[in-house]
């Protein structure tokens, strides 16, 4: 256990009460109170309370433990330390006198002035054939200037600037700004000498590896130096190379400056140089990091590194420094006495992470990520769905599975994982394991005590071809490629390797003989391993350590672990708290409070079930919202009224005005209606109300009971005028059954509440005249349109007739007959034609012409007596009947008419029939009945003359039809002619008819 002086309670993990006593079960530690914080302000879920016996030097008794999940170290509190014997020391104290001692004592590199290397001057190569570049200055903001003025004259007054009026390299500086509001002088090289800087050969160390070289420690220091490059000085012609050119001119570098690409390289292989050989002391640029088990070989390891700090003129800054502290935060790592924790702020920055929206963003989150990768067990098997995406075969496409996924990976980091720091004394051990998906590996080191702790997890999704391979051949990858990735920790040393798969024993144990079949992969496997020195272990699959994926038992499943099998690739663990997705499952036991604390606000079912699955679930959680929220007595009482049922449709009258509805409207624009509604033809009556009182309805309906009829049955709502005394009396007296609607439901009356409503409407557009001459105009409009439901106007209905109105003038059938001759009939000329065209020279309006050509279907050409031609329309052109014009009537108008027709109908009368009519005047569509006694003569054999049948008018007919073309021949019937009876005793002919 660890002394903790900060803590007041003695606290030990719950795999460590395990591992002590096998036989303790949760159930026999007592409640708790109990609300535990770390260093970082995380919450430590804890188990329990007991008391367990202990027994230290003398003492042996029961003391009090409290129990909390995760693999934590095992601190002794302030609780313990009377019963223990032990007493608290000065030790912060000594401390702070010992780190300002240690200030003091080497006060030269603590000064705060800028250092200056005392060895060999830093030299660049460059390119000789690359030319020197030289650009302009860039323009500094004028709220910079000032700021930017007094930070080149502070490097002027230290010796890293040196105005020159020209030089062959000339960069451009760029000044970002710090946080506390100062500027920094920056060059832009990577436009001049850095394309002409011949790399440095020396890499940067890998962080995890410069961590674990670290060794353990409990307390630790950490230095920064200040201006660290411009700390080395350059020889002439790299400080020429390096010159700047400003606002106030060209200043050549004589320090080593920031931007330059080969700069890193050459401080990281200065610092690692000045420092070899001190233990517990790793360099990373401009920090130092060193490490020690106790605060006496802390600062003698810090009096070993300002001695060589101080004898190669490099200097600290005193402000960044960390002294003699329990923890500290180190590139981007937090170290302590367990071991390597990921910051605070990473972990926050992982778990707050939004979810990607394309594989951009998904590649910045992995990457983010991978930071952390070796705290992340089985990371490749859980982010195998989020890898998938990012193949330039997979279309872009995040679904439930991806977010689970996503969810389940960043759960994986917390702020209980930690790695203990590499030691070259303990053993390590390498378990390797393999999934369908991935393969896994954690190397471990084995305490005394026989526990394994962490140092490092290392995972990776297989490929389209490996995921092909036997189970066999993806549990030997993974032991190969586990060796792969931690080759700097296990060459040279014995170690154990651990697989859960038996078969590979006899292929792959170092201390047998290689079997002499093997398939090339695997033998190739084999003389890998062969350059290692290890002891092939099996170990059972649920023995395996936590970071090696060990997959699913095989089933069959009991019932109440079925729904979560078939969710087993989304499920996932985070500070013992079982997640799917995002969202925790909610054990059996505790259900009920969660639906309580649920339901807290009375939502309904959808919102208490929107609510739920935002933070919570477990199977059939639905049923039970629905069940929880269904039996809610509050819930019950305020529920909204049920949804309205279905519409009684009311029994069709079969007369008109047997069944009437009615109602009042109103106050409308300050006047109030009554409308009655006729169900059966829909006849609507609308009277304007003095009041509304029983004796004013009553007559109202007296009127409309003298024009249609009394109705056997009258419906209305149960308004006080309806439901008095008189009015029962009044609808009794005239055997009117009354019938009322429901109370407080105004559709039951639905053809007067909908008439009401139409009328409100339609008196609401109608502006024109007072509120009679408005319902008036209304009424008559309704009466007479056809109505949606019976496909005929109300009228129609109730009254067997269509009221007539002005829109049934439209029709030519009811227009006013004109009399005979003053329609004007078609006319029309051919060539040969004799008319008077219209002249409009001279005094004589008339000319005789001749019609020559048609150049239109109302345009002639005529030929006047004198030669000349005129075109002229139709109505500028006039029949000449001065002479026997035979060209314009048609051949047949002088052929014998066929037999007596006895139908009732004559043919038009051919124009050549009407000689004493003006050309121009057109020729009635009536013929007049003419007596058998007047009827004239028609022409048929000489000498003989017979009377001609009377003609009959034609009957009007409602159809629109264009004028008789008079220049067409008649129509001829068909139908075989009889003599009538009533002429039997005459003898009748045809006679030519006499001019």
């Amino acid at each position: 256990m660890e002394i903790d002086t900060g803590s007041a309670l003695s606290i030990v993990s719950w795999s460590t009460i395990k591992r002590l006593v096998p036989r303790v079960s949760k159930r026999q530690l007592d409640s708790h109170r109990v609300h535990l914080r770390d260093y970082q302000g995380n919450d430590i879920p804890v188990v329990g309370v007991g008391r367990f016996r202990i027994a230290f030097k003398d003492f042996s008794g029961l003391l009090r433990l409290v129990v909390v999940e995760g693999q934590r170290p095992s601190i002794l509190g302030l609780d313990w330390f009377d019963a223990l014997g032990l007493e608290v020391t000065g030790i912060n104290c000594i401390s702070n006198a010992e780190t300002e001692g240690l200030v003091k004592d080497f006060a030269e590199v603590f000064d705060g002035t800028l250092g200056q290397y005392t060895g060999t001057p830093i030299s660049f190569s460059l390119d000789p054939q690359v030319a020197p570049i030289k650009l302009k200055p860039r323009r500094v903001p004028f709220a910079l200037k000032a700021k930017v003025d007094e930070q080149l004259d502070k490097l002027i007054a230290q010796g890293v600037l040196e105005p020159v009026d020209h030089a062959k390299w000339e960069t451009p500086i760029v000044t970002p700004v710090k946080p506390d509001g100062s500027v920094r002088i920056c060059a832009d090289y990577k436009c001049t000498i850095n394309k002409a800087l011949q790399q440095h050969a020396y890499p940067v160390p890998v962080v995890q590896h410069l961590l674990h070289s670290l060794g353990e420690g409990k307390v630790f220091a950490k230095l920064d130096l200040a201006q660290a490059y411009q700390q080395l000085p350059v020889d002439d012609a790299t400080a020429e190379a390096q010159t700047i050119v400003t606002h106030r001119g060209a200043f050549r570098c004589r320090r080593l400056q920031f931007g330059v690409s080969v700069a890193p390289g050459i401080f990281q292989s200065l610092m690692e140089r000045l420092l070899q050989g001190l233990p517990g002391v790793v360099p990373y640029f401009d920090d130092v990091l060193v490490s020690a088990d106790s605060h006496q070989q802390l600062f003698e390891r810090l009096r070993a590194v300002l001695t060589r700090f101080q004898e190669a003129g490099l200097k600290v800054k005193r402000e960044k420094c960390q002294i003699a502290v329990p923890q500290v935060e180190f590139l981007g790592y937090l170290i302590d006495a367990s071991g390597l924790h990921p910051t605070t702020s990473k972990i926050r920055a992982i778990q707050q992470a939004p979810t990607p929206k394309n594989k951009t963003e998904l590649q910045a989150f992995l990457g983010l990520l991978n930071f952390y990768n070796m705290f992340l067990p089985h990371k490749a098997t859980v982010a195998e769905p989020l890898h998938r995406l990012l193949s330039t075969k997979t279309p872009w496409a995040w679904g439930h599975r991806e977010t689970a996924a996503f969810n389940a990976v960043k759960a994986l980091l917390s702020s209980d994982s930690v790695l203990v720091q590499y030691s070259e004394s303990r053993p390590l051990v390498l378990a390797c394991d393999a999934s369908p998906f991935g393969i896994g590996a954690v190397l471990s080191h084995r305490f005394p005590d026989g526990r394994e702790a962490p140092l490092a997890y290392f995972s990776r999704t297989l490929s389209p071809t490996e995921r092909n391979y036997s189970q066999l051949d993806k549990e030997a990858l993974a032991l190969v490629a586990g060796v792969k990735r931690f080759h700097e920790y296990l060459y040279g040393r014995t170690f154990d390797l651990i697989t859960d798969h038996k078969p590979l024993l006899g292929l792959l144990a170092g201390d047998r003989p290689t079997p002499p079949v093997l398939s090339p992969r695997m033998l190739r496997w084999t003389v890998f391993l062969a350059a290692y020195h290890y002891r092939l272990i099996h170990r059972p699959g649920k023995s395996m350590g936590p970071g090696v994926w060990r997959g699913w038992p095989q089933g069959p499943f009991a019932s109440e672990f079925q729904p979560f099998a078939t969710r087993q690739h989304e499920l996932s663990a985070h500070r013992g708290c079982l997640l799917w997705g995002d969202r925790v499952v909610i054990p059996q036991g505790l259900r009920q409070c969660v639906l309580e604390a649920l339901h807290v606000g009375h939502p309904g079912i959808v919102k208490m079930k929107a609510l739920a699955r935002c933070y919570v679930w477990w199977p059939n959680m639905d049923d039970a919202i629905t069940a929880w929220v269904s039996a809610c007595q509050v819930c019950q009482e305020s529920r909204p009224a049920p949804p309205a049922a279905k519409g009684h449709t009311w029994e069709t009258p079969k007369t008109p005005w047997s069944r009437v509805h009615i109602d009042l409207a109103g106050p409308f624009h300050g006047r109030t209606f009554m409308v009655v509604v006729d169900a059966y033809s829909k006849w609507l009556e609308v009277a304007l109300m003095p009041s509304t009182t029983t004796e004013a309805v009553i007559r109202v309906l007296r009127g409309l009971f003298a024009t249609h009829g009394c109705p056997d049955v009258l419906v209305s709502d149960n308004g006080p005028q309806f439901t008095s005394g008189t009015f029962e009396r009044y609808l009794l007296g005239l055997g009117i059954r009354h019938a009322l609607t429901a109370p407080f439901h105004p559709s039951s009356n639905g053809q007067a509440e909908r008439m009401v409503r139409s009328t409100k409407e339609a008196l609401a557009r109608l502006d024109r005249g007072d509120w009679h001459e408005r319902v008036a105009e209304y009424l008559f409009a309704q009466h007479i349109t056809p109505h949606a439901a019976t496909g005929r106007s109300p009228a129609e209905l109730l009254m067997g007739r269509c009221l007539r109105s002005p829109l049934d003038r439209l029709h030519p059938d009811f227009a006013v007959a004109e009399p005979p001759g003053c329609a004007n009939a078609p006319r029309s000329f051919v060539p040969g034609n004799q008319v008077f065209a219209r002249n409009y020279v001279g005094d004589i309006p008339w000319v005789p012409a001749t019609v020559v050509g048609v150049t239109g279907p109302r345009s002639y050409q005529v030929a006047l007596e004198d030669g000349r031609l005129w075109r002229r329309h139709i109505d500028q052109l006039r029949r000449r009947v001065g002479d026997l014009d035979t060209t314009e009537v048609p051949p047949t108008a002088l052929a014998a008419p066929e037999e007596t027709r006895t139908d009732g109908e004559a043919p038009p009368t051919p124009p050549s029939q009407t000689a004493s009519v003006e050309p121009n005047q057109a020729v009635s569509e009536q013929t007049q009945t003419t007596p058998l006694a007047e009827a004239p003569l028609s022409a048929a054999d000489p000498g003989e003359l017979v009377p001609t049948p009377p003609r009959v008018a034609p009957q009007p007919q409602r159809e629109l039809c264009g004028p008789p073309d008079l220049a067409t021949s008649p129509r001829r019937s068909g139908r075989v002619s009889k003599r009538p009876t009533h002429l039997k005793d005459y003898v009748v002919g045809q006679v030519s008819l006499l001019v």
